[in-house]
């Protein structure tokens, strides 16, 4: 589990430095939120998708331009 929390870390920074980059190169702002949820062997995917949406919500309500892990204390 602690290898997928850290690709999907990974990956959200990669997502960051990326949009970052390009609002230097065009002077514009670039912002972004992202909600992620972890699969696991027993969620369906209306599940999954519905915790993506609350991390999602949390992060756009709370620091906007990051991502956020779900967590059961968000619901």
């Amino acid at each position: 589990k602690n290898g997928t929390y850290s690709s999907a870390t990974t990956k959200g920074k990669q997502i960051q430095e990326a949009l970052n980059k390009i609002s230097l190169e065009q002077q514009h702002e670039i912002t972004f939120s992202i909600g992620v949820a972890l699969q696991s062997k027993d969620i369906s995917f209306q599940d999954l998708f519905n915790q993506a949406d609350q991390a999602l919500y949390y992060v756009k309500k709370s620091t906007k331009h990051n991502y956020m892990f779900y967590s059961p204390a968000l619901s």
